[in-house]
C-alpha cells in the first residue's frame, strides 16, 4: 500500500499485489513523496516502511530487498521476479491529483482521500462549532505567533467554522 500518514493528508494510492516470490511492481504518480506499508486483508497496516521515496516522470525505482548491498546498484534480470513478469499495478500514476479522491470506497484498500468541504467540514459544522467557533472562550485557546524580523504578531483562536486561516 502506498500513502502518506493520516496526519499529513493521507492519500492511499492503491495496493500492489505481492507475487508468490515476494516481489511486486507498481506505477505511482511522479513528484510526490510516498512510503510503503504492508497491509492485511482488511487494509490494516501490518508494517510501515520508515523510508520515503519519490520519482520523476518516467523514472523507474527498484528496491533489491531489505538486505541488499546499498553500496551497489540493484540489478534485476528480466523474468527473474514474478512481480515484474505480471506487470506493474497502476496506482493512479496516470491521474492528476484532483482526480485521485474516492468519495465512496467499496473496500478498505480503496480509500484514496476525502474532500475537506464534503466530508470533514459538514461533520465539524454539526458536532463541533457550537463550542469551537473562534470566540474567546475556554474551548478556543489562542495562539500568538511573532515574526522575529518585523516584530508583527498574529493571534489565532481555535476555530472549526471553516473560515480562512490568516496568512
Amino acid at each position: 500500500m502506498f500513502s502518506t500518514t493520516m496526519h499529513e493528508g493521507a492519500a492511499l494510492l492503491g495496493v500492489a499485489p505481492v507475487a508468490l516470490d515476494g516481489s511486486w511492481s507498481a506505477r505511482i504518480p511522479a513528484n510526490i513523496p510516498v512510503h510503503l506499508q504492508a497491509v492485511d486483508i482488511f487494509g490494516m497496516s501490518v508494517f510501515g516502511e520508515p523510508v520515503w521515496i519519490s520519482g520523476r516522470p518516467g523514472e523507474a525505482r527498484i528496491c533489491g530487498g531489505c538486505h541488499e548491498d546499498r553500496t551497489k546498484t540493484t540489478s534485476v534480470t528480466p523474468g527473474l521476479l514474478d512481480g515484474f513478469a505480471a506487470g506493474a499495478a497502476n496506482l493512479m500514476a496516470d491521474k492528476p491529483r484532483s482526480q485521485r479522491q474516492q468519495a465512496t470506497p467499496m473496500a478498505p484498500t480503496a480509500v484514496v482521500g476525502i474532500a475537506w468541504d464534503k466530508h470533514l467540514q459538514p461533520m465539524f459544522d454539526t458536532k463541533c462549532i457550537s463550542c469551537h467557533d473562534g470566540s474567546a472562550t475556554a474551548a478556543n485557546p489562542s495562539y500568538t505567533v511573532t515574526n522575529t524580523k518585523t516584530g508583527q504578531t498574529l493571534t489565532w483562536r481555535f476555530n472549526l467554522k471553516g473560515d480562512p486561516v490568516p496568512a
